[in-house]
């Protein structure tokens, strides 16, 4: 018996149909893909058989270079002027952007009140990542909590 994984090359369908899906460097936008290793961008072609992307283009000529300084001072706001807090934060959200899982990164926002900053970030990290984010309901610790 042929392995299905064989049959289905044999008849011409693509199993692993190209770089695109498989680079976590390429960061896909409506119109372009990008190369965060270094900067360069290629137009989507069908032949990437691309399905999904982030929810806006890429325009370089639209890039303000005030972006990051005015998210790093959210940041900042956010972890009330904690430098340390606020670069690791930085580097955890960029490196999420690469699609890297080397480092098996995993964030909990935790916080026993309102207005210390874990929906503010869940809408920078919702607005970034779009259909890669979820936020679970509060609930959900019930489920995963230990038998009392």
């Amino acid at each position: 018996m042929m392995p299905l994984i064989r049959s289905v090359s044999l008849l011409g369908v693509p199993t692993f149909p190209t770089e695109i899906q498989h680079n976590p460097r390429f960061l896909v936008f409506q119109n372009v893909i990008y190369n965060l290793a270094d900067g360069t961008t290629k137009d989507i072609e069908v032949s990437d058989y691309i399905v999904e992307t982030l929810d806006w283009s890429y325009d370089e000529a639209n890039i303000d270079p005030t972006v990051y300084e005015n998210i790093k001072a959210s940041f900042t706001q956010v972890f009330n002027d904690n430098e340390l807090l606020t670069s690791s934060m930085l580097m955890w959200l960029a490196y999420n952007l690469t699609g890297e899982t080397r480092e098996d990164m995993f964030m909990v926002h935790l916080g026993s009140s309102a207005g210390n900053g874990k929906s503010t970030l869940s809408k920078v990290f919702e607005k970034c990542f779009g259909m890669y984010h979820v936020t679970l309901g509060m609930y959900l610790s019930m489920y995963m909590s230990p038998p009392h």
